[in-house]
């Protein structure tokens, strides 16, 4: 404790007993102060007594130091409710990795710049995880520990000070990224083989035949496989060659009755009307009557599927799912050199249409649901061998007409 001599409105000298304490939220040092008219040991001993109690009564009902592990929960807690339930589930496996390396047990307060960084290297590193994901991992990050501030906890380390490099790419990682998308020819290779396998199993004709439609059908359109697995008949106009994205499959129970596995599609730009090709128009057409015959096979089986009247269903009546999608393409031979799945077949729409056909970005941005055209140009458009030969094509007239 200690005293300074002040002199109030009236010209009055006063003394001011003055001590320090330590806040243990945000382990700043702050101070309190009583002031008596006289310096006597009596006013010391009482000052003393009434700076005990306010420090005592600041103090009461403060958060000490928390986990780090405690911390995420607390953020996670008060987001999940602005998120969608599959959006929670990414989340939740995200911040799981912090937890590879740290300690459940580790002390916020005790968390520094370098241990983030150490942390983030060693998951790149030895676990070796994507670029992408060491980069949305260091978001999270940053996310709990400005949530942790907010609420006045000890924090010593500052976000934007955590800088992880990426490695320098190599020939292999260019050549990786070019593999998610398929030529056209690619395309119908997948398809022909899927619809070949009838003849060895002639009981499951019907669901190769829907489920290669579906892949033609997601490469015409460009539709998400969650879009697709969503449409409904009312979505689909005839007349206009259109079909309206208006929510979109997930296996997570997201709501109640007949709307149990429907979300609104990844982002508002998604909600949109696409026009259809001849050739989309027709598969989406055979798929309907053909719903009509399996749903009274299976004697509407699956309720909710009945009543909504999903166009993209499997040979039982209910959903076509994405996973069983999967494990029809790893059985897929006739392309090798690149991973299948349902989205490339996204990818492949996407890198056609702006690539082989000359499409606009801004068009196929607006057709595949894209908030900006940064996105369809950075992760989906390459350049496919058909497009390289227009470019040879092209500069070799230039080069004929102006040699003659």
């Amino acid at each position: 404790m200690w005293i300074e001599e002040v002199i109030d409105d009236a010209g009055n000298k006063k003394y001011k007993y003055c001590e320090r304490y330590k806040n243990t939220q945000t382990g700043r040092w702050q101070r309190v102060s009583v002031t008596y008219t006289k310096r006597t040991n009596r006013a010391a001993k009482l000052a003393q007594d009434e700076l005990a109690r306010k420090i005592a009564e600041k103090q009461a009902g403060q958060v000490k130091d928390i986990t780090f592990y405690e911390m995420v929960i607390q953020w996670f807690e008060q987001e999940r409710n602005s998120k969608r339930i599959s959006t929670q589930a990414t989340i939740k496996s995200s911040y799981k990795r912090f937890f590879r390396i740290w300690d459940k047990d580790l002390l916020l307060s005790q968390i520094t710049v370098h241990m983030a960084e150490d942390m983030l290297n060693c998951l790149y590193h030895e676990y070796h995880y994507s670029w992408s994901v060491i980069r949305d991992t260091r978001s999270l990050l940053g996310r709990v520990i400005r949530f942790a501030k907010r609420r006045g906890y000890t924090v010593q380390i500052d976000y934007s000070e955590i800088i992880i490099r990426q490695d320098a790419l190599t020939p292999e990682d260019i050549q990786n990224k070019q593999k998610k998308y398929l030529e056209i020819d690619e395309v119908y290779c997948v398809l022909a083989e899927i619809r070949s396998w009838q003849d060895r199993l002639p009981l499951k004709t019907f669901f190769y035949n829907r489920i290669a439609e579906a892949f033609e059908f997601q490469f015409l359109t460009g539709l998400r496989w969650g879009e697709l697995a969503g449409l409904l008949e009312s979505d689909y106009h005839a007349d206009e060659k259109t079909i309206d994205i208006r929510r979109s499959y997930t296996n997570f129970k997201v709501g109640k009755g007949e709307n149990t596995h429907f979300n609104l599609p990844k982002n508002l730009y998604s909600l949109r009307t696409i026009a259809l090709s001849d050739r989309a128009c027709e598969i989406i057409e055979k798929i309907i009557e053909e719903n009509k015959m399996i749903r009274v096979a299976s004697n509407c089986r699956y309720k909710n599927s009945c009543k909504l009247n999903l166009i993209f269903i499997g040979t039982g009546g209910g959903h076509l799912t994405n996973n069983r999608a999967n494990k029809v393409l790893k059985q897929v031979t006739c392309i090798s050199g690149k991973k299948l799945t349902t989205h490339i077949f996204r990818h492949s729409h996407i890198t056609h249409l702006a690539t082989d056909l000359g499409i606009p970005l801004a068009a196929v941005a607006k057709r595949v649901g894209h908030c900006n055209t940064n996105t369809t140009a950075s992760v989906y458009l390459h350049a496919t061998e058909s497009g390289m030969e227009k470019i040879i094509t092209a500069l070799n007239a230039e080069e004929e007409s102006r040699e003659k």
